[in-house]
């Protein structure tokens, strides 16, 4: 997975926002990746909004189930980066699949540190998902790959049953004014203004040490400064007004408006993701 994938922060509609995770959830089965197993122990599930084709082959936004199974406890199943980040340290080893309303795989990715960058993406042709429920409170089913799927890091097998509930979204922990003052809405404020300044210093101070140390080469600091310059125009607004704080990072939330090719106003939301690095928050892309 190239940098270039990974958004610094999420663009939610106010109608469709992801439905983060809190309920628990059975698994039992394994990865094996060049016959060395790894057993399932923990399974999270999300409903989230995403592009997918419609029968007319046009893009549509359409409701899927992101379902997670790995040996390691993990919430957050959109940050990306902290996943790749974990399996790279050998911390975490996980499946990531996501299905639709019909149950049919539309795609998943492979967590490990036997790849260099922690993630390898896989065909969704080479899962069988044999769905039990798939519905808006649920889903359960067997999952397993077609055939020993060959992927950079080694041959990969993969055989679970699960059954779990998806997570719903937690309650702010500060909200308007006092989410404002709260340090990780600080530290991001400090970062959208740092963005729109291109203001590299500034920048290495608030981002985490992986994302900062891209700041030293030119070719990681090209990507990074791209993106931001994409994500963070000079006249964007954002209003903080949300923070849920989980002790060890964090969301903050800030309302802002968008302009559509259309001309008409859209009512945005970012979502910017936070960690405590030797008690100092920094931010974290997705």
């Amino acid at each position: 997975m190239t940098f270039t994938t990974m958004f610094f922060c999420v663009l939610l509609a106010v109608a469709g926002s992801v439905a983060a995770a809190r309920a628990q959830g059975t698994v039992s089965g394994s990865l094996t990746l060049n016959g060395k197993a790894t057993k399932f122990s923990h399974v999270r599930a999300i409903k989230a909004e995403d592009w997918t084709f419609g029968e007319d082959r046009k893009p549509v936004l359409t409701t899927v189930y992101r379902v997670l199974l790995s040996d390691t406890p993990f919430d957050d199943l959109e940050d990306n980066f902290e996943l790749s980040a974990m399996a790279k340290q050998g911390s975490l080893h996980a499946l990531l699949f996501t299905i639709n309303k019909k149950g049919e795989v539309l795609g998943g990715s492979v967590y490990h540190q036997a790849s260099e960058t922690g993630v390898e993406n896989m065909f969704a042709s080479r899962l069988d998902f044999q769905s039990k429920t798939v519905n808006d409170k649920k889903a359960s089913g067997k999952l397993q790959t077609v055939e020993p799927m060959s992927l950079s890091a080694g041959n990969l097998e993969v055989k679970a049953t699960f059954d779990t509930p998806y997570w719903t979204e937690p309650k702010p922990t500060a909200q308007g004014a006092a989410a404002a003052e709260t340090a990780p809405a600080k530290v991001v404020q400090e970062f959208i203004k740092a963005a729109q300044a291109k203001n590299l210093s500034a920048l290495k101070k608030v981002l985490r040490k992986e994302i900062a140390d891209m700041l030293d080469k030119p070719e990681g600091q090209q990507a990074v400064m791209g993106m931001l310059e994409m994500s963070y125009p000079p006249e964007l607004q954002v209003k903080i007004a949300r923070v849920f704080d989980f002790g060890d990072r964090a969301w903050v939330e800030g309302d802002s408006k968008r302009k559509e090719e259309s001309g008409k106003i859209t009512d945005v939301v970012y979502r910017i993701r936070v960690i405590k690095a030797n008690n100092d928050w920094k931010v974290s892309p997705l």
